[in-house]
């Protein structure tokens, strides 16, 4: 399981080809900018 958080460094080329080499691998992922999901970030 790669829970992905689709920061800008981390959706380049190498990601998807990784991604795509492992079939079994369940992706989730999150919008780009999420402060909701970071408590820290109201810090």
């Amino acid at each position: 399981m790669l829970v992905w958080d689709n920061y800008t460094h981390h959706v380049d080329a190498a990601m998807r080809e990784l991604i795509a080499a492992r079939s079994r691998l369940t992706v989730f992922r999150f919008p780009s900018y999420t402060p909701d999901l970071n408590p820290a970030e109201s810090v």
